[in-house]
C-alpha cells in the first residue's frame, strides 16, 4: 500500500472556479498535512505540494483551518476547528478520491509555476517553451 492511499482526505478547499481543488488537508495516524494543489490543463492531472517543506513531511495543524474562496467541503471527522471568511459554501458531497487527487507522477517538491501565455501551471523540471528557470535569481522567467 502507498503512503498516499494511507491518507484520509479530511477537508478541501475549492478554487474560485469551486471545481478544482486548492488546498487539501489529510489525516494519517493523528497528523494532518496540509497540501497545495495546481490543475495543469496540459497533462491533465494536479500538481501537488506539501506546504512547508518536502512533499511527504507532516504539516501539524495548531489553528483553525481558514477557508476563504468560494466553497469548501469538511469531513465529520476533523477535529480542528473552521473559520469561514467572505462568502464561503460548505458543500455536502466529495468527489475528488485520493487516486484523483495524488498521481504519483504529478508530486513535485517546489511549487509549479504559472505560464501566463498558456494560461496553465508547470513543473520547473517540465516548463512550457514560454518559462524559464534562471539560476541567478532562482526564479521562472516569463520569455
Amino acid at each position: 500500500m502507498s503512503y498516499y492511499n494511507e491518507l484520509e482526505i479530511v477537508a478541501i478547499e475549492l478554487d474560485n472556479s469551486g471545481q478544482n481543488p486548492r488546498v487539501v488537508y489529510t489525516h494519517k495516524e493523528g497528523r494532518y498535512t496540509e497540501w497545495e494543489f495546481e490543475y495543469s490543463k496540459k497533462h491533465d492531472w494536479y500538481y501537488y505540494y506539501c506546504i512547508g517543506d518536502h512533499p511527504i513531511c507532516y504539516y501539524i495543524h495548531k489553528e483553525p483551518i481558514l477557508f476563504d474562496s468560494t466553497k469548501y467541503w469538511v469531513s465529520n471527522k476533523l477535529d480542528i476547528p473552521v473559520i469561514e471568511k467572505g462568502d464561503c459554501e460548505k458543500i455536502e458531497i466529495l468527489s475528488f478520491s485520493i487516486d484523483k487527487l495524488f498521481p504519483k507522477k504529478a508530486e513535485i517538491d517546489s511549487p509549479p509555476d504559472w505560464c501566463k501565455i498558456c494560461k496553465d501551471w508547470f513543473p520547473w523540471d517540465n516548463y512550457c517553451e514560454h518559462l524559464w528557470w534562471d539560476d541567478n535569481e532562482g526564479c521562472a522567467i516569463q520569455l
